[in-house]
């Protein structure tokens, strides 16, 4: 398990004072004023995931344009490969047992590079590096999460076949991009924090395009990773939604 920071590595990013304390004798304080660990990343507080969504109190009411900003991140986006067979195998609540321990190590290896979780969707995984928590290397960071990912497949795989049977695994796809994208609230009707844009659907695709155990990458992130996979298979993609071909390269294990 990821260690958890008694300070939030968000305030400390972003110079904010006081930086909340998510842990120890002080945590307390900080949490009656709504400064708690968020889910999105226990190392960061809530105060510093509501920067996603900018205030405006001159406005009494919401503006749905005032609710999401700019900013540069690197998108990541992980599935699982062979769900829906395997969903017809087993029963509906084994499936939720198996997206659970996968969700679970997901989450792991997110926080442990300083990523904030955005969601699951099914048996998908979005993330993004490099806010709240600010580094000048979140394609880098991106990069070493998917590694752990899949280097964290043998645990998940023993604790599916402990589950299911022996024989029973999944194997994962990653694609990662890094830009701008725009966060926050998107519309009036729910209360999620989102990002959108061009990088957010371009990760999408290269995960999809992605083969079993593959991490695709543009290649903004592998100008981050050049000197650790010099001789990286690159390859053109033909991406649905796409008009151009897009060049990716394929991270795998050294």
């Amino acid at each position: 398990m990821v260690e958890r920071a008694r300070i939030c590595k968000g305030c400390i990013a972003l110079g904010a004072r006081p930086a909340a304390r998510l842990r120890g004798p002080l945590s307390p304080f900080f949490r009656l004023a709504g400064m708690k660990p968020s889910p999105m990343n226990p190392n960061v507080c809530t105060a510093c995931v509501a920067h996603l969504i900018p205030q405006d109190t001159r406005l009494k009411q919401r503006d749905s344009k005032k609710m999401h900003q700019p900013v540069n991140v690197t998108v990541f986006f992980a599935d699982i490969r062979g769900y829906t067979t395997l969903s017809e195998q087993v029963t509906s609540s084994e499936m939720a047992d198996v997206l659970s321990i996968f969700y679970d190590n997901c989450a792991e290896a997110v926080w442990a590079h300083d990523g904030v979780l955005n969601k699951f969707i099914g048996d998908a995984m979005l993330a993004w590096f490099g806010f709240p928590i600010v580094r000048p290397d979140h394609p880098a960071q991106a990069v070493e999460c998917a590694l752990a990912l899949q280097s964290a497949s043998a645990s998940i795989n023993r604790d599916i076949a402990a589950l299911l049977g022996e024989g029973s695994a999944i194997e994962i796809g990653v694609g990662i991009a890094t830009g701008d994208v725009v966060v926050g609230q998107i519309g009036q009707v729910g209360q999620d924090v989102t990002a959108i844009g061009g990088i957010v659907n371009l990760a999408s695709r290269l995960q999809s395009a992605a083969r079993p155990g593959e991490i695709l990458i543009t290649d903004a992130v592998y100008g981050f990773v050049r000197s650790r996979f010099p001789d990286a298979e690159t390859k053109e993609y033909t991406l649905k939604g796409l008009q151009q071909p897009v060049q990716a390269y394929v991270i795998k294990q050294i």
